[in-house]
């Protein structure tokens, strides 16, 4: 019993030593977003509607290369990836335009180099509804 005194005595003496010398979580970084219905197509997300359940991915370093994780927006259309290493990171969105009828208004990949610790706020994905010049 002493033995297992000691050693979460010291587990705790290392955990108070490493936070009051300012050692970072190695995974605290997170990168979060919108994707929105740009209704006048200005590529500006300017009090529009979010758009929900679109599948978000990330990608290490480049779109395509390792997928890391996907997650889907939530209902008012933002996102989050969380418990992030620093590292260069690729985001896309992944919203079919002819499946959906949506198309992008703005970028649907973004690419970012995440410090330690960064909280990354990216550009919204912005998309508006897709029409066919036939059906005009």
């Amino acid at each position: 019993m002493r033995t297992l005194l000691i050693g979460i005595a010291l587990a705790l003496f290392v955990i108070v030593s490493l936070v009051a010398c300012g050692v970072e979580d190695p995974l605290s970084a997170s990168i979060n977003g919108s994707v929105y219905f740009d209704e006048n197509s200005d590529e500006d997300c300017d009090c529009e509607c979010g758009i929900p359940s679109v599948s978000i991915r990330l990608y290490r370093e480049v779109c395509g290369g390792e997928l890391l994780e996907v997650i889907h927006t939530d209902a008012d259309g933002n996102y989050i990836f969380e418990n992030l290493a620093a590292g260069s990171y690729c985001i896309f969105s992944d919203l079919d335009p002819q499946c959906n009828g949506f198309m992008a208004t703005t970028s649907i990949s973004y690419s970012i180099d995440l410090g330690p610790s960064e909280i990354a706020e990216l550009e919204g994905f912005g998309y508006n509804l897709f029409v066919d010049e036939v059906q005009k």
